[in-house]
């Protein structure tokens, strides 16, 4: 059921595999030594945050499936993922929502009170600007080195990731949703100079304070995503892959 192999960091091995898609088999503290170590370390690494959308979307999208793979880590963020993850026997197994996996590790570098670099791209326009000022509020060792909105066209690649490069960013926060942040650090991600990358997704809304984060009763029942689709009724037919996902799992389990 777990598996052991290349996928992955040298620190963490384990995997299983939903839907054909290898998720960590990893704790919350785990996962934030493991960045908080890379970013220490120097070491380059891209972390997937897996949600029940995405691996149904992976399913007819090789290259999509592809960028989840290539990830150094990927953690399962979905409870949709953690369920399926259980079914396979890993009881123990904790949902690792990419805020707040990010948060921590803004928290632990405060803590200490040493300097991190964050790049923020994405969002529309204002956002990634927005969300910087308050990130640096909040964490004030932060240093925001850069920031642009992620409506921009294959055209302007070129200087994006120059301006990029020129700042060097321990951590680059990606939220251009689906799938397109995943396939963009995928086919970048060698030339991209950034210690630490995440597809971070509407993350950069919630810390802009454009949309509100589910209270912590909300989020320890799992419904963060019913919570969101009330802030964001656009959201509910995206909720249409859910039940697609469980049949899934469930025959394929049986199998």
């Amino acid at each position: 059921m777990v598996s052991q192999g290349d996928y992955g960091t040298s620190e963490v091995d384990a995997r299983v595999s939903v839907l054909d898609i290898p998720v960590h088999v990893i704790s919350p503290g785990k996962a934030l030594e493991v960045l908080a170590r890379a970013v220490e370390a120097g070491r380059k690494m891209r972390i997937v945050t897996l949600n029940p959308e995405m691996v149904m979307w992976a399913q007819t999208d090789q290259h999509l499936a592809q960028a989840i793979r290539q990830g150094h880590l990927c953690v399962p963020d979905g409870i949709g993922v953690v369920w399926a993850m259980r079914r396979k026997g890993i009881k123990g197994q904790a949902r690792i929502g990419g805020v707040d996996l990010i948060e921590g590790l803004l928290d632990h570098h405060a803590e200490h009170k040493e300097e991190l670099k964050l790049f923020l791209l994405g969002g529309r326009p204002g956002v990634a600007q927005e969300a910087g000022e308050r990130m640096k509020r909040r964490w004030p060792s932060v240093q925001i080195v850069g920031s642009r909105h992620g409506y921009f066209t294959a055209e302007e690649d070129e200087e994006i990731i120059a301006q990029v490069n020129n700042e060097a960013p321990d951590l680059l926060l990606v939220g251009m949703g689906l799938p397109r942040q995943e396939l963009w650090l995928m086919e970048h991600w060698e030339r991209l100079h950034v210690k630490l990358a995440v597809g971070i997704g509407g993350g950069l809304d919630l810390w802009a304070g454009r949309t509100k984060r589910a209270p912590r009763l909300v989020r320890n029942l799992g419904l963060e995503w019913l919570f969101r689709t009330l802030q964001e009724p656009q959201r509910f037919s995206r909720l249409m892959v859910l039940p697609k996902f469980v049949l899934e799992a469930c025959l394929r389990s049986e199998k």
